[in-house]
């Protein structure tokens, strides 16, 4: 990865330039210019999920709970729903310990 020459495949690709002009431009296949703009494509619809910036154990331990949105998980946790083993429902999601809960807390900014 360069991230370089990644934002200009991306800003040529902006322009309207052909996978193959920006091949040549940077010296990489149509292949490759192709694969740093699916790349992109996926991190900017990854960045848009209101479960950005969590693992994927923390996001599957919510997703088990039914937990659907950043302000649903802070409510669960400020009314105690959401609590690494108190609690009858998150005491037995899977995956949902100290750790999780910890990193949940930070993400939603409860530290």
């Amino acid at each position: 990865m360069n991230p370089l020459r990644d934002r200009l495949v991306l800003a040529l690709r902006e322009q309207g330039k052909t996978l193959k002009t920006i091949g040549e431009a940077v010296g990489l296949s149509t292949e490759g210019v192709r694969r740093i703009i699916k790349r992109e494509e996926l991190l900017k619809k990854e960045r848009s999920e209101w479960w950005y910036g969590l693992s994927a154990r923390a996001r599957n331990a919510l997703a088990n709970m039914n937990l659907e949105s950043r302000s649903a998980v802070e409510q669960a946790i400020k009314d105690g729903t959401l609590d690494p083993g108190d609690h009858p429902i998150s005491s037995r999601i899977r995956n949902y310990g100290l750790a999780t809960h910890l990193e949940v807390q930070k993400w939603i900014g409860l530290e």
